[in-house]
C-alpha cells in the first residue's frame, strides 16, 4: 500500500519534468491553465445543470395561474420551488400584491435579476481567454523551439546531424499540440456553458415578463369587476 502511495506521489514531478523536456516552461504553463480550465467548466456544470433545479412545467403553471387564483396561493406555490429564480418571481408577486408601486418593483427586480445574471455568467469570460491565449503560447514555445534548433544545427557546422535538426523541431511543435489540446476543449465548453447561461438568462426574463403581465390584467380585472 505504502509502495503504491510512494509511486502516485513520485509520478507526478515525472510527469512535470517531462512536459518541461519536451516542451519547456511554456508547456507548463499550458498545464497549469488546463488545470484552471477543468476546474471552471466542472464548477460552471455543476452550478447551471445541478445546482437548485426547477421543475420548470410546474413553475409556469404556477405562473399561469396568476389572475385565477389569489396571489397568496400562487405566491406559495411558486414560493416551494428552491433557488434565486423562483424567489425573484415570488418576491414580485408580493411587492404588488403589498401595494408598491409597479415601477419601483420593475427596478428592485431588474437590480435582482442583474446580480443572479452575473452569478450565471461569472467565470465563463475565464474559459474564453483561456480557449484564446492556449494557442497563441502554443505557438511562441514553438517558435522559441524552432530557434534553439536552428542554433544547434549552427553550432554544429559541417557536421549537420539530420536527428538534431528533426528533434529540434519536433519538440518545437509539441507546444503547438499542447496548446491546441488545451484550447479546443476549452472553447467548446464555453460555447456550451455560454448558451446554457443565455437560456436560463432569456427564460427569467421571459417568466419575469409573464408575472409582471398577469398582475397587470389581474388588476385590471379587479378594477373592472368593481
Amino acid at each position: 500500500m505504502n509502495d503504491t502511495t510512494t509511486t502516485d506521489a513520485s509520478l507526478l514531478p515525472q510527469v512535470l519534468n517531462n512536459l518541461f523536456q519536451y516542451g519547456g516552461w511554456v508547456s507548463i504553463i499550458l498545464l497549469g491553465l488546463s488545470v484552471i480550465s477543468l476546474t471552471v467548466i466542472v464548477f460552471k456544470t455543476i452550478q447551471l445543470f445541478f445546482s437548485q433545479p426547477v421543475v420548470q412545467s410546474k413553475l409556469d403553471r404556477s405562473i399561469a395561474s396568476i389572475g385565477k387564483k389569489p396571489l397568496n396561493s400562487v405566491f406559495d406555490d411558486i414560493r416551494a420551488h428552491k433557488g434565486a429564480y423562483p424567489s425573484l418571481l415570488a418576491f414580485t408577486i408580493k411587492s404588488v400584491h403589498e401595494g408598491i408601486s409597479e415601477s419601483t418593483v420593475r427596478e428592485e427586480v431588474s437590480r435582482r435579476a442583474e446580480g443572479l445574471i452575473q452569478t450565471w455568467r461569472s467565470y465563463l469570460s475565464v474559459l474564453e481567454a483561456i480557449g484564446s491565449i492556449s494557442p497563441l503560447l502554443g505557438l511562441f514555445g514553438t517558435v522559441l523551439g524552432m530557434i534553439q534548433a536552428f542554433q544547434a544545427l549552427e553550432q554544429a557546422g559541417s557536421q549537420v546531424d539530420p536527428s538534431v535538426l528533426s528533434g529540434g523541431i519536433w519538440q518545437a511543435l509539441f507546444t503547438t499540440g499542447v496548446g491546441l489540446a488545451v484550447a479546443i476543449p476549452t472553447v467548446l465548453a464555453h460555447i456550451w456553458l455560454e448558451r446554457k447561461a443565455n437560456a436560463k438568462v432569456a427564460a427569467l426574463e421571459d417568466r419575469v415578463t409573464q408575472v409582471f403581465t398577469g398582475l397587470s390584467f389581474a388588476q385590471h380585472a379587479a378594477n373592472r369587476s368593481r
